[in-house]
């Protein structure tokens, strides 16, 4: 596996310009939902993220106490993994109390790694803004503001 300077998959780069070269203009909760589908967080990337069976039982509870909560049908979006990075990033964002043996340790996890991850979701934007200047495309994004 491939990683940036950020010790960042590239395969999550890769992700990460594509969603902002298909969508630009991203409201709160869809940059999570980008977030939330890292690979970092997937388990056949990273060995160091556990799929419990108790995931199956702990993981709905919590998704019904997330008001805004939505489970998506597409593919990466709506993975297990992805949908489990959302609803623990929703739930320290929410203060949510979580399972201490199981839940609340890849919170920890997940919440550790996202400031990382921000960091190269910001220098996919600025790479897919640049592309888009460079071909003159930026006009578009400035007349939007």
């Amino acid at each position: 596996m491939k990683f940036s300077n950020n010790n960042v998959l590239l395969d999550t780069i890769r992700y990460f310009c594509g969603a902002f070269m298909r969508s630009p203009y991203m409201a709160m909760p869809r940059i999570i939902k980008v977030l939330s589908t890292a690979y970092e967080f997937n388990p056949n990337y990273n060995k160091e993220i556990i799929c419990r069976p108790s995931d199956n039982t702990e993981l709905p509870p919590l998704i019904m106490q997330i008001p805004f909560f939505t489970i998506f049908k597409k593919a990466i979006v709506g993975s297990p993994y992805s949908v489990k990075a959302r609803a623990l990033i929703y739930a320290h964002l929410e203060r949510l109390e979580l399972p201490a043996n199981t839940l609340h340790v890849d919170r920890q996890y997940i919440i550790k790694h996202s400031p990382r991850l921000i960091d190269e979701m910001i220098n996919s934007l600025l790479y897919v803004l640049a592309v888009a200047m460079d071909e003159g495309l930026l006009s578009d994004v400035i007349s939007f503001f």
